[in-house]
């Protein structure tokens, strides 16, 4: 065994990373897993699938998911499988002979599964149980606390590492040890970290980005607290601040910040008189940073853009309210109020101390159309602007452009004409620097964030929209401004989706096409879609009903492809901290993280890695590094209008990420 690792470190040397993997390979001196008689145990990466009637075989190799590499400030975890031959209710802990580091940043959580009754469309999936709520181990609840593996069945735990941002170079070692609830061992699993400090251009060290670094990738999510109080309810002030700073305390971990919270809005004159609203504004800023210590881990401060009646005062909208059953509002409020709205927000904020690069406000006009483009957000554009000078501005559309112009290329002494392809309508007002009413950040659909397929005539004629959008947002960079994403549930696996019942790679792979573009964020229009996916005024349990968007006519027919589109997970990114079956009885607790989430922690890793890496090496470097995973964009198959996305294949995609992944890690240790 000792002779294949070794033989198996020098090819690996000869690829690509020789120093890294020699650096891992010197914390393994013994087999990885002992076991117990009748169990049968695996270590996987986060990445790859868990199922109740299987799990991937072992790997060959010094690649292996236990054994981690990290820059400092990263998160890095496997999963430990366990197949017992008889039901047991399992706990898992670190060893108290493992290093002091591993003790100290190491947590294990339960993997669960959930019921998929009706699969989500296009993933080619079947009904059945799939892992993604990872639960906290609770010791004083009993069984209930542990983790329930059942007999001739594969179940599993999470294994994480924080690493702090002050870690220096070097190998930690650890041993999980799983028990059931008699005490008895199950299984033993090495494990170890090896920290690689990472280095800029003039060789200074140059830590993972951290939430509140500027340069850090963006996650905004959309938190609606009502759903999330119909099922893990908090009535009183208290209740809720506590709750609140649970909350924000688990999606900063995840890199995350929320969009929305329940008496966390200004008054109609834009102070903040709630002692929730009050402690908001303090958790805001004050929550530290796991991998620094530092305050300030939310990643987007998103200021109100309306409020409503709380506290005994009035309510105001800088939004009208009057065509409330149609998509769109049609027009600013009050202009006066609208602007001393924005501008005691800013200063309040300002005040706060948490106005800074954080700061963004979302331009309530969702998915606007030609005519909204041309007069009601570039009015709040404006209105921002000159009243919150700094506050960058965040839409929810994509670059347009009208035009239709005729090309011609000569080939072969032969002349090819085409109509370079163009949209409806133009919203170049919104990104031409004059007047202060651009937007600053472009939220455009992830599917359609490069460009379109061209026709035989258009590519005789030399016409590539490929890169059509993504050219437009580049400018938009260019100019200071910002490129954001957002994604919709998709009957098509061209492109990564966030279904439970989807590839396992995907919530990770979704961020590698936007590190290596250098966008700056990415929005979910609902993280917590815990509502009956048809009659949606009925509340749902995500623990027990995992089907979470189910399309129409109406709603599917431009960018969601056939009607009747579903999505398990879609939406619903998480996990209400009630749990009395798991041992969790507390409301106010943390909601608890998915498979689905870890996994996207990591791809906004990748991404912010790769912003380190163009910065040192340049945007070809990273191209040719990410190009085993990332490939060549493809246009017209399986999307909407034949938008484009790149190549790629979800065979051994978490072995090629992480191999990848460390090798950009290698180059920029040096």
């Amino acid at each position: 065994m000792e002779g294949n690792r070794i033989r198996g470190e020098r090819a690996l040397r000869r690829v690509l990373m020789s120093s890294l993997v020699a650096l891992v390979a010197s914390a393994i001196a013994m087999p990885t897993i002992a076991l117990a008689a009748g169990v049968q145990a695996r270590t996987l990466f986060m990445t790859e699938q868990v199922r109740p009637s299987g799990v991937r075989g072992p790997l060959a190799g010094p690649v292996q998911p236990q054994f981690m590499v990290a820059q400092p400030g990263e998160e890095e975890g496997f999963m430990l499988a366990i197949r017992p031959g008889s039901t047991v209710h399992a706990s898992a802990t670190v060893d108290p002979g493992s290093s002091a580091f591993a003790t100290q940043w190491t947590q294990v959580l339960r993997s669960q599964y959930v019921t998929i009754t009706r699969p989500s469309t296009g993933m080619g999936s079947r009904p059945g149980r799939y892992a993604d709520p990872l639960p906290p181990q609770v010791p004083t609840a009993g069984n209930a606390g542990r983790l329930t593996a059942r007999g001739g069945e594969w179940s599993a735990f999470a294994v994480i590492v924080s690493v702090p941002a002050t870690a220096t170079a070097g190998t930690s070692g650890g041993t999980v040890v799983v028990r059931d609830e008699h005490g008895t061992v199950l299984a033993r699993a090495k494990f170890s970290v090896t920290v690689v400090p990472t280095k800029n251009s003039s060789g200074s060290l140059d830590p993972a980005i951290t939430p509140h670094d500027p340069r850090n990738f963006k996650l905004l999510f959309n938190f609606n607290p009502n759903w999330y109080r119909a099922l893990a309810p908090a009535d009183t002030a208290q209740d809720q601040y506590e709750q609140t700073y649970r909350t924000l305390w688990m999606l900063a971990r995840h890199r995350a910040a929320p969009n929305v919270w329940q008496k966390a809005y200004p008054s109609g004159d834009g102070t903040y008189g709630c002692s929730a609203a009050d402690g908001y504004l303090k958790v805001f800023d004050q929550i530290p940073w796991w991998a620094d210590g530092k305050p300030g881990a939310v990643p987007v401060a998103l200021m109100p853009n309306h409020t409503v009646a709380r506290c005994d005062q009035d309510g105001f909208t800088i939004r009208d309210e009057k065509a409330a059953g149609t998509k769109f509002d049609d027009a600013v409020g009050d202009k006066v109020k609208s602007a001393w709205f924005i501008y005691r927000v800013a200063d309040h904020w300002r005040t706060a101390g948490i106005q800074d690069s954080r700061a963004y406000f979302l331009n309530p006009f969702d998915e606007p159309s030609a005519e909204q483009n041309a007069t009601v957000v570039p009015e709040v554009n404006k209105l921002v602007h000159d009243y919150a000078p700094g506050v960058k501005v965040l839409g929810t559309t994509w670059p347009m452009e009208t035009g239709g112009q005729r090309v011609c290329r000569t080939v072969a002494g032969r002349q090819h004409c085409a109509i370079q392809a163009a949209q409806k309508s133009s919203n170049a007002n919104l990104r031409d620097g004059q007047g202060g009413d651009d937007l600053d950040g472009w939220i455009a659909p992830y599917f359609r964030m490069y460009g379109f397929a061209s026709t035989p005539e258009q590519k005789l004629a030399g016409v590539n929209r490929a890169r059509e959008v993504v050219t437009r947002l580049k400018a938009v960079q260019k100019a200071g401004g910002e490129a954001w994403t957002y994604d919709l549930p998709l009957a098509t696996k061209r492109l990564p989706q966030l279904a439970i019942d989807g590839p396992s790679s995907d919530a990770r792979f979704l961020f590698w096409p936007l590190g290596r573009e250098g966008f700056n964020g990415w929005f979910s229009a609902v993280t917590n879609r815990w509502v009956d996916p048809v009659a949606t005024t009925k509340p749902r349990n995500p623990w027990d009903a995992p089907l979470s968007w189910v399309g129409s006519a109406a709603l599917d027919k431009e960018n969601t492809g056939p009607a009747g589109v579903v999505s398990n997970g879609w939406g619903s990114l998480y996990y209400p901290g009630l749990r009395p079956q798991l041992g969790l009885t507390d409301p106010l607790a943390q909601p608890v993280s998915s498979l689905r989430l870890e996994r996207m922690r990591d791809g906004v890793e990748d991404a912010n890695l790769m912003r380190q890496y163009r910065t040192r090496f340049g945007q070809s470097a990273l191209n040719r590094v990410t190009a085993g995973v990332v490939g060549p964009l493809v246009g017209g198959r399986g999307l909407p209008n034949g938008e484009a996305f790149p190549a790629y294949t979800t065979a051994g995609l978490s072995m090629r990420m992480e191999i990848i992944r460390r090798q950009m890690l290698a180059e920029m240790s040096r």
